[in-house]
């Protein structure tokens, strides 16, 4: 595990298919992030090559994606339950290039979590579009109507659920309380329900958000994100993590 500074370093992607659903991975009771929807992502190991190869990593260990190039630009997605090898070996016998997967993720900003929480990291989210289906090695898909696939066995301990949805989707559900998101998750999930996934990305790729929290005078477990650039999140505080978020910008905020 990387630190800066006491910050653990950290990358996460955010992987969509032809349909535009994003991956998600529901957390466990326990463990950082507990009961709520993240992009798959972890901790920077000290053999990681850079950030993009530890958003590949995370992605495979939490999913049993493994993420390649067909040659001509386009993204592969085979899917490897039994991960019976780490990753480094699984992607050198799939051929992956990693040089060639760096310029296939696209930067989608980096978050620095608040001084006032008691662990922080330093997480860059990474962007990825697949162009194919989501199949094992037989060819056999794995992603089922209801947009749910398997977890794969060494991601048991991590993630109880995988499911793809579109942002939309997502965000509504958030609204009516079924799913937990935290504010980086809401903030990607808000962009990409509005632009493109390209579009998106140049519009925050290369921004580092430090939120600074200012609680609502008054308003017990309401706080205000200041997440630079104009924009903001009124953070309703709940069990476990945020209830509800609204996006506003700097000048609608009133305190």
């Amino acid at each position: 595990m990387s630190r800066k500074e006491g910050i653990t370093l950290s990358s996460s992607l955010v992987l969509l298919d032809k349909q535009k659903r994003i991956l998600l991975v529901s957390r466990p009771s326990s463990g950082t992030y507990a009961l709520a929807c993240v992009f798959p992502g972890g901790a920077t190991d000290p053999e990681d090559l850079d950030s993009e190869y530890t958003a590949l990593r995370e992605t495979y260990e939490e999913t049993g994606i493994m993420i390649s190039s067909t040659g001509t630009g386009k993204l592969h997605a085979l899917y490897d339950g039994s991960q019976m090898l780490p990753y480094a070996k699984s992607a050198e016998i799939a051929g992956v290039d990693h040089e060639s997967m760096k310029k296939a993720l696209l930067p989608f900003s980096t978050w620095i979590t608040p001084k006032n929480m008691p662990r922080r990291f330093r997480t860059t989210f990474f962007l990825a579009e697949i162009d194919e289906e989501v199949v094992d090695r037989h060819g056999a898909k794995v992603v089922d109507a209801e947009g749910l696939m398997p977890v794969p066995k060494s991601a048991e301990g991590e993630a109880t659920q995988l499911r793809w949805v579109t942002p939309t989707q997502l965000l509504q559900e958030f609204k009516d309380g079924k799913v937990i998101l935290f504010p980086p998750q809401f903030y990607i999930a808000h962009y990409l329900a509005q632009f493109s996934p390209k579009e998106a990305s140049d519009r925050m790729g290369m921004r580092v958000i430090s939120p600074i929290p200012i609680r609502v005078p008054g308003k017990k477990g309401e706080i205000i994100m200041d997440w630079g650039c104009g924009e903001s999140g009124h953070v309703y505080q709940g069990k476990g993590g945020p209830k509800f978020i609204v996006y506003k910008k700097t000048n609608d905020v009133k305190l």
